[in-house]
């Protein structure tokens, strides 16, 4: 099924990022359990495995922060946003994240409740567009 990049949560963004990161191979077994290669390594996302096991690139630093720092990915907390001479004030709640392409300055943008939600689902709509196709049941 298709989703919006800035919609992609849990499982679903982890995935989605492994995809990005040139995974192959998605596979899913009856006990819930997702995996993919990534390099020649497998990698899950399922809830039975324990932490060391899992990849969790939206929730865990040393497996996005790599990516936020090799991407240059940049990340802005939730502010309040003042537009015009006037000063209209309006809360952004969210995490924003940004990057830009090497080929226009074309930026692409992420937004998520916490900083690596955000900048991962940046990273993917970088590389996969802002939509994409993910399997039924993982969302």
């Amino acid at each position: 099924m298709k989703i919006e990049t800035n919609k992609l949560t849990g499982v679903a963004l982890d995935c989605a990022v492994a995809l990005a990161e040139g995974g192959t191979g998605l596979h899913f077994d009856t006990v819930a359990s997702w995996w993919i290669t990534i390099a020649g390594r497998e990698v899950t996302f399922s809830m039975g495995w324990s932490d060391s096991q899992r990849f969790r690139p939206s929730h865990e630093w040393a497996h996005g922060g790599p990516i936020v720092e090799r991407e240059s990915i940049c990340v802005m907390p939730p502010t309040v946003r003042r537009i015009g001479k006037e000063r209209h004030a309006f809360p952004v709640n969210y995490w924003r994240a940004m990057v830009t392409t090497d080929e226009n300055e074309f930026a692409i943008h992420g937004r998520g409740t916490t900083p690596l939600s955000a900048a991962m689902r940046c990273y993917v709509a970088s590389k996969l567009g802002e939509e994409i196709e993910i399997p039924d049941g993982m969302a």
